[in-house]
């Protein structure tokens, strides 16, 4: 058979005959794993050629396929004692005092807790964007942070103490400005965003919300979407719209390819999320008319 595992990709050639890629193919399969993670070599190398060795467009392909077995293992050297023990004292303070009571992995920061930890850095303004980047960068998943992931991520930038972190934090607004990393910014914000861990939708009002936050420097139109989702929010008919994590990369792969919705048409390919789809032709109406 010519089909590989994940259908549209060929087959992967024997070892022996594969042939070492190029300078620029390293380097794109270097963006492609920063980007996506840390894939196995030949799978980089499958979505990467499929795609021309463009690696948005291979990146595209890979969260579309989702191949559970794509990853390499992971097992990063032990943090030493002495740091877990210092970072965990500081999420300790902060922390949820019933969930300290369960095992490390059921000890949280919830949203509340959050705030308070926040405002302790600093971080007064809750529309600023920092505080979705500091959200990202802590591992914040469904409105919380989880111990060991918190430890893990302050260990592994080498954070030992709060001092150290609030001193770090202005420096994290530039990594937002390199494209691969602000769009893996931009997926932590839903995930962080949404209701709990194991949700896997958030109210269209809620996404177009978080939206004009995220993306208030890289789309023209979010204010016209804020209106759309407010608008299905008030009719019974689909007053229960949500939005889901494809949908959510959809909206931001449309966003950066479109400067306006003047001449934008829904698409009948169905390349687009139906809920951008929705969104032109109500926006289409809505000027037709005014």
């Amino acid at each position: 058979s010519t089909q590989s595992t994940w259908g549209f990709l060929p087959r992967a050639p024997a070892r022996n005959q594969m042939s070492r890629p190029s300078e620029r193919q390293e380097q794109a399969i270097a963006t492609f794993r920063e980007f996506v993670g840390r894939v196995k070599q030949p799978i980089a190398i499958r979505f990467l050629s499929a795609s021309r060795w463009d690696v948005q467009a291979a990146a595209n392909a890979f969260f579309e396929e989702s191949p559970a077995d794509a990853f390499e293992p992971e097992v990063p050297p032990p943090l030493s004692r002495e740091m877990s023990t210092s970072i965990e004292s500081i999420f300790n303070k902060y922390a949820d005092p019933e969930s300290l009571k369960q095992p490390p992995e059921l000890q949280f920061m919830y949203l509340p807790d959050i705030m308070k930890f926040f405002e302790d850095l600093g971080l007064s303004d809750p529309e600023d964007i920092i505080t979705l980047i500091v959200a990202w960068k802590l591992g914040g998943v469904g409105r919380r942070f989880q111990k060991l992931a918190f430890i893990e991520k302050l260990g592994r930038m080498g954070i030992r103490d709060f001092n150290q972190l609030r001193r770090a934090i202005p420096g994290w607004r530039t990594d937002i400005s390199d494209p691969i990393k602000f769009a893996q910014f931009f997926e932590a914000c839903f995930n962080f965003y949404k209701e709990t861990p194991e949700a896997r939708y958030m109210p269209i009002v809620e996404a177009a919300s978080l939206l004009s936050s995220v993306l208030k420097d890289h789309c023209t139109f979010l204010g016209e979407f804020e209106q759309f989702a407010q608008s299905l929010a008030a009719d019974p008919d689909t007053a229960n719209t949500s939005m889901g994590l494809d949908a959510w990369r959809g909206f931001y792969t449309f966003s950066c390819s479109t400067r306006s919705l003047r001449n934008v048409e829904p698409d009948s390919s169905g390349a687009l999320p139906l809920i951008v789809d929705e969104f032109i032709e109500w926006f289409q109406k809505k000027t037709a008319t005014s």
